[in-house]
């Protein structure tokens, strides 16, 4: 058997589908746009869906969330014709082999306990490629990011938090993002419930940031939640109002009772004991004094 041969027999044991990949990517550089015209602006639309809320680090200030991220754009150089290729309409490629857009989470707050050099980079595995030049970028990412905590009305409190995508290096002229709106009531139903926080409403909006005569365009979540207050109404709450009674009660005692003064240091040393149990539990800032600790 000559080497043609060998040659022939590798051939006929490809797939259709491998031809095409080999097809598509052969001259392929992940590096340059997906344009054919160099003027052109790639259109990104963007949707991103909270699927769990783990927690609000009211000292530290960081919310921790499971997000659910979808890009799609027009790639004018993976088209295929589907009668060419026994009909095939999509295919899965590594996300690394083709051009990908650097979407930047801009307010992450990174673990620098953690070894990953991308924790601010919307980055996934794998990319679904349509014959009419589609991609469809679809990742799942655990984010830290930076929020602002107001727990003047601990525990009755709400909290708004910001979650800001944007390009790393292309302006206005290279990228145009679009938002992909979903209801809030698609984001509450989809996501886990949190025990101690409740997702109320998630706004997005687009805005322009000017920067070193460029402009750019910015992504922004603000995620509305409210603190569940349960728990510390049975813990914290209760007791308080507890004590603050029995502290009353002994202005009710007659002087020559005994046990008016021994009921006024039971209620200072009850007090006392009170405020180091809430000061464990009402979150740890200097910015503003709750309500239930003065």
């Amino acid at each position: 058997m000559t080497d043609d041969d060998d040659d022939d027999d590798h051939a006929l044991k490809c797939t259709t589908e491998q031809i095409l990949i080999k097809r598509l990517l052969q001259y392929y550089e992940p590096s340059v746009r997906p344009v054919i015209n160099a003027q052109a602006v790639v259109t990104i639309s963007f949707r991103m869906e909270i699927t769990q809320l783990f927690e609000l680090e009211e000292k530290t200030q960081i919310l921790t969330t499971n997000v659910r991220i979808e890009q799609k754009w027009i790639d004018e150089n993976l088209g295929w014709n589907q009668s060419e290729y026994v009909g095939i309409r999509g295919i899965r490629l590594p996300s690394h082999r083709i051009w990908l857009p650097d979407s930047y989470i801009y307010n992450s707050a990174f673990d620098l306990s953690s070894d990953s050099p991308t924790q601010g980079v919307v980055n996934g595995p794998y990319v679904m490629v349509y014959h009419t030049g589609e991609v469809v970028f679809p990742v799942l990412m655990k984010l830290r990011t930076t929020c602002k905590v107001n727990i003047q009305y601990f525990p009755f409190d709400r909290q708004v938090c910001g979650l800001k995508f944007a390009s790393w290096i292309y302006d206005i002229s290279s990228i145009n993002y679009e938002l992909v709106s979903s209801t809030s009531e698609q984001q509450q139903s989809e996501s886990i419930r949190n025990s101690g926080w409740a997702i109320l409403d998630v706004k997005q909006g687009l805005v322009w940031r000017s920067k070193n005569n460029k402009t750019y365009g910015e992504l922004v979540y603000g995620v509305h939640i409210s603190r569940r207050p349960l728990y510390y109404v049975f813990n914290v709450i209760i007791p308080c109002a507890m004590l603050s009674c029995l502290t009353c009660m002994s202005f009710w005692l007659p002087t020559s009772s005994g046990e008016k003064v021994t009921l006024g240091l039971t209620c200072f040393v009850a007090f006392s004991v009170f405020m180091l149990m809430v000061a464990e539990k009402v979150p740890a800032t200097s910015d503003t004094v709750p309500i239930i600790g003065k």
